[in-house]
């Protein structure tokens, strides 16, 4: 069995909390849950100071770590990453392709880690984030499909997808053959995670491919009436 928590933390943006505390809540749903893999998007690095790679890391004891920076300069970067605790053994980075847009200006990226398990079992954990808008979403989509197309074995696609199920884009990794760790698990619930502390809209994907089955899957929070939350957006953790 595999453990799998997906989570976009906002970077360090005040209004769910300062940062420092929360912390704490992430570090505490890691030890409740004792995921193998963590995939993290809008994750941010100061030069001299705040690095929630490292922070998260060395309160979960996740030893195995990869950060790319989508964007940055020399005083910041921000990015996504997959922390493990089991070894990496081949990783990868598909910048997706940007077109100017007034809606969105971030650029985005799809990184990869196929994980070891032991006994020449391997796993790929493919941890994307992608654009709200339409459009760029939609080519975000195509790009993924095509990128994870080229490697062999199981896969799991997490990530903030910024697309409800019915988008063209959701509705493009369902035909590619992938299933919905969610919906094949709970059905018609309506599984939101957007926005936290309390969401109406399901952005956040569990994504299987081939034989993998979800044994479990749930949305993660901070305890209901905190100070301060993970982040706006719920995460998924999800067990196959």
């Amino acid at each position: 069995m595999t453990r799998v928590l997906t989570l976009n933390l906002n970077f360090d943006e005040a209004k769910h909390g300062p940062w420092p505390a929360r912390l704490p809540h992430v570090a505490a749903a890691v030890t409740r849950l004792q995921p193998d893999v963590i995939a993290l998007q809008a994750v941010r690095r100061r030069a001299g100071g705040l690095d929630q790679v490292e922070a998260i890391a060395s309160a979960t004891g996740l030893t195995h770590r990869y950060f790319v920076a989508a964007r940055g300069d020399d005083t910041v970067e921000d990015g996504s990453a997959i922390l493990a605790r089991l070894p990496i053994v081949a990783r990868d980075c598909t910048r997706l392709t940007y077109d100017p847009n007034p809606e969105d200006a971030a650029t985005r990226i799809l990184l990869q880690a196929t994980l070891d398990l032991g006994r020449g079992r391997r796993l790929t954990v493919a941890n994307g984030h992608f654009s709200w808008v339409a459009a760029l979403n939609a080519r975000n989509v195509d790009e993924t499909l095509k990128s994870l197309a080229k490697i062999d074995g199981d896969a799991v696609l997490v990530g903030d997808f910024n697309a409800t199920p019915d988008a063209p884009g959701m509705r493009a990794i369902a035909t590619a053959g992938w299933r919905d760790a969610w919906h094949a698990l709970h059905g018609e619930d309506d599984g939101a995670t957007f926005e936290a502390p309390s969401p109406t809209l399901r952005i956040d994907y569990v994504w299987l491919r081939g034989e993998l089955k979800a044994k479990r899957i749930e949305r993660v929070s901070a305890p209901a009436g905190a100070a301060a939350r993970l982040s706006d957006h719920f995460g998924l953790f999800v067990e196959i």
